[in-house]
């Protein structure tokens, strides 16, 4: 079971998550937030890939 919520960057300012809804514009979030450290989606703690 993996341990992290892998979030891609959608471009040079925002993110989203890989493994949910990444159509959905309300999960794009910034890129350089600081807040936000487990996806809300899933509880799993953030990781962002390029």
């Amino acid at each position: 079971m993996e341990k992290y919520c892998e979030w891609i960057k959608y471009d040079y300012r925002t993110i989203y998550p890989r493994e949910h809804d990444e159509n959905n514009p309300y999960w794009r979030i910034q890129a350089d937030t600081d807040k936000l450290k487990y996806c809300p989606y899933c509880g799993k703690k953030i990781v962002i890939i390029e």
